[in-house]
């Protein structure tokens, strides 16, 4: 059985790409997946709190996928990232990975063995024929076209992101 949280409606986002995403995944997560929407966590020593969009986990593999989502137009020109037009910040992946490594961070303090994680991007409201070419994002972007075969895409993804998952000795992970 295949498990979003929350399990009824999102968490309160004005993002009506997440809204999009998290509906596609209530729909299409694969069997024995489980997902989390808008996962928060403090940073230990900063105290400055942190989130990403999605967590998505394989426990049979084990694996973890840190999925940031962007809405709008997003296109790279000339090497930057833009947003509806607007510049981002930060590239989308960045962003990921990020996130990615205050939750490494999290089960180094708990003390948990922790599975294997990567990250990925999702652009639902982009439609395109081919995944982008950039070296480090090919394989990784799951676009609108995607959304309806997640059951599909999401372990394709999985295992680009986490080619090589490594078994944990723990089960609290």
């Amino acid at each position: 059985m295949s498990t979003i949280w929350p399990k009824s409606l999102p968490r309160h986002t004005d993002s009506e790409a997440e809204k999009k995403v998290y509906k596609a995944l209530k729909m299409g997560l694969p069997k024995g997946w489980h997902a989390w929407h808008s996962l928060r966590l403090r940073d230990r020593k900063t105290g400055q709190p942190t989130e990403t969009d999605f967590v998505i986990v394989d426990p049979s593999r084990p694996s973890i996928l840190i999925l940031e989502v962007k809405g709008g137009f997003v296109e790279v020109t000339g090497g930057q990232w833009y947003q509806n037009n607007h510049l981002m910040k930060q590239q989308p992946l960045n962003q990921a990975q990020g996130f990615c490594s205050k939750l490494i961070q999290r089960f180094k303090h708990k003390e948990i063995s922790r599975p294997t994680i990567g990250c990925a991007v999702c652009f639902p409201d982009v439609l395109f024929e081919k995944n982008p070419s950039e070296d480090n994002l090919r394989g990784l972007v799951i676009g609108e076209m995607d959304l309806p075969y997640l059951e599909k895409v999401l372990p394709n993804v999985m295992a680009k992101a986490v080619p090589k998952p490594q078994p944990t000795s723990n089960e609290r992970w």
